[in-house]
């Protein structure tokens, strides 16, 4: 039996994309970004554009973070830049209001950068022992 893929990126990319968004977590006090779009479906595609990255926030968050459209590009286009050399992907980053992408968007969101010590490598493998 094949294994149904999570997202459309290597292992090594999906690890190293959830250790960036770590510190992105941190800084939105613990609202994680998300993969969505054609690179985080399963299988779906067999090809993808661009990395799409969401973080979505409440509407009084949104407004803090974003109070302009040029607060928002600058947001995005710098985190978008941060991922992109972190990773070497062509991330697009955006910051999102929660309640506007949920009644728009209903594809899968894989969470990132919520693990302090990142994902397990691998998924965790078939024979990996379950350390602490």
């Amino acid at each position: 039996m094949t294994k149904r893929r999570s997202d459309m990126l290597t292992t090594m990319q999906l690890y190293n994309l959830d250790r960036a968004c770590q510190l992105i977590t941190k800084a939105f006090d613990g609202v994680c970004p998300y993969l969505v779009g054609s690179a985080g479906m399963d299988g779906a595609v067999e090809h993808y554009r661009d990395v799409d990255v969401r973080l979505m926030l409440d509407k009084e968050e949104f407004n803090r973070f974003c109070p302009t459209l040029a607060h928002w590009e600058l947001l995005c286009v710098s985190i978008s830049t941060y991922l992109s050399e972190r990773t070497g992907l062509p991330i697009d980053f955006q910051i999102q209001e929660r309640s506007v992408a949920n009644a728009r968007f209903s594809e899968p969101r894989n969470p990132l950068g919520l693990r302090i010590n990142g994902r397990n490598f691998a998924g965790g493998g078939d024979g990996t022992p379950p350390w602490q």
